[in-house]
Order: structure tokens, then C-alpha cells, then sequence
């Protein structure tokens, strides 16, 4: 170690910064305190779950027909971490004309970030190494806003896709737990049973949306579609046994 006077620390390294000089190393290299709180948290996650290594790979067009590749793999920890702090979970109401409702549901996992691209995707392709899950990425350019750095979206909307990719995070999630382990045990299993293809249904699953939307900052403030606004449209459909369910559901969950 430099630590010891025994050892003469090279001309190249520079002074051990301060606790003071290497906050602000961290702030400057930061657009927000937020992030320079990210920052520090995935720090956390990679020193205790991280690996960083340079593999031998074959390389005709190197003199010695071999190369070194650095490379970095996500564990989950890291990807906890960073669905914590720049995630987010969803079951989304929308209309859907062909549908027999005319009203669909579809679970989507988002991970939202300002900054480069090549980070997040190179992340989401480490992680997929292993774990296996579709995904999309794309990046937004924010052209109404010039101050702002474009933002990199990466989402996943498939049933199987969202199981395989929350389920080995859910054990290491902090912020987003809550909302995991609703989606995981209660809206996927509904879906796959199709129970949301009819009004009951439909409606059992929209309880659990805004359980979900509950455990989010914005609450279930300000949304259209609510578990009254399906019970009242479809009123004249639904039975009194669907009536008695609704009533029993939102007793449990403290409505």
C-alpha cells in the first residue's frame, strides 16, 4: 500500500484528496446533487457486487494473435441500484379500439436517464449477458428544452421480459421493492390467467394498479382512469357479487 513510508508512492499518483476535496471531485463531476447521490449509491453497489476484468481474446490482426479486453459486469446489485434510483414500474390504462373493452392494460418497466447513451446500453447489455429479457432503448433529444441533455430511455414490456428481469432484483431493491413484489405476485399472475379481458377482471386488475401507483411520489393524483371511473362506465354490466368484491378489496387495503 502508498500508505506505507516503507513504499515510495510514484511521481504519477496524485495526493490522496481530502473527505472535503473529494465530495466536491464527485459534485463537479455532477449536473445535480441528485445525481451526485446516484453517483455515490452505484459506487456503493459496485464496490461490494462489482467485477471489473481484462480477458484474453484471440486477435489475428495483433502481432501476438492475442488481445486484452477490458470489460465490466453488471451484477444485480448494481442494476438494483440503479432501477432505485432512475427506475420505474407501471401498469398502464389506455383505449384500445379492437379490444372487446375498448380499454387495454399492458405492465411496462422503465429506466430514464440524461446523459449518454452508450452508458445504460452498455449496463443493460452486461446485465442481459446473464439475465435473459428483451428490451428497447432509445434516446429523446428534448429539442423544446435546449438547456437539457438528451435522455435515454430503456423499457420492457412483456410479461416474461418484466419477470426475468425484476425477479433477481427483488431481494437487493430498497425504494422500488414495494412496487416489485406487486407487479411480480399479483398483476403478471392475473395477466397470464387473461382475467383482465373482461370487466371484472379488468377492474380487479385496476385495484391493483393503484396499489401500485400508490408507492409512486405522484400518488393516484390527477389520473383519468381509476377504479371508479371503469366501475361507473361498466356499472349496468357488473354484478352484485363484482360489486361486493370491489367493496371487500379497498376494506383490506385500507380505502
Amino acid at each position: 500500500m502508498y500508505g506505507d513510508k516503507s513504499i515510495d508512492k510514484p511521481d504519477w499518483l496524485p495526493d490522496d484528496p481530502t473527505s472535503d476535496e473529494a465530495s466536491q471531485m464527485v459534485l463537479n463531476q455532477s449536473e445535480t446533487l441528485e445525481q451526485a447521490e446516484i453517483t455515490g449509491y452505484m459506487s456503493g453497489y459496485f464496490d461490494g457486487e462489482g467485477c471489473i476484468k481484462a480477458s484474453v481474446q484471440s486477435e489475428e490482426s495483433c502481432d501476438l494473435n492475442y488481445r486484452l479486453k477490458p470489460g465490466l459486469k453488471v451484477e444485480t446489485a448494481q442494476m438494483a441500484g440503479l432501477f432505485d434510483a432512475e427506475g420505474s414500474i407501471s401498469l398502464l390504462a389506455s383505449t384500445l379500439s379492437i379490444s372487446k373493452l375498448n380499454y387495454q392494460l399492458r405492465p411496462k418497466v422503465q429506466m430514464k436517464q440524461a446523459q449518454d447513451k452508450t452508458m445504460l446500453e452498455d449496463i443493460f447489455e452486461s446485465y442481459n449477458d446473464y439475465i435473459e429479457f428483451d428490451y428497447n432503448l432509445r434516446k429523446i433529444h428534448n429539442e423544446n428544452k435546449p438547456n437539457r441533455q438528451p435522455t435515454v430511455v430503456a423499457h420492457i414490456s412483456s410479461k416474461r421480459d418484466i419477470k426475468n428481469f425484476l425477479a433477481p432484483l427483488l431481494p437487493k431493491l430498497k425504494e422500488k421493492q414495494e412496487q416489485a413484489i406487486i407487479m411480480l405476485r399479483e398483476i403478471i399472475p392475473r395477466m397470464e390467467r387473461d382475467i383482465h379481458l373482461n370487466k371484472e377482471g379488468f377492474i380487479e386488475l385496476m385495484k391493483w394498479k393503484e396499489l401500485l401507483d400508490r408507492e409512486k411520489p405522484m400518488g393516484n393524483e390527477d389520473r383519468k382512469y381509476t377504479v371508479e371511473y371503469f366501475q361507473d362506465l361498466w356499472a349496468d354490466d357488473l354484478d352484485d357479487d363484482a360489486q361486493s368484491d370491489l367493496t371487500h378489496f379497498q376494506s383490506a387495503h385500507g380505502d
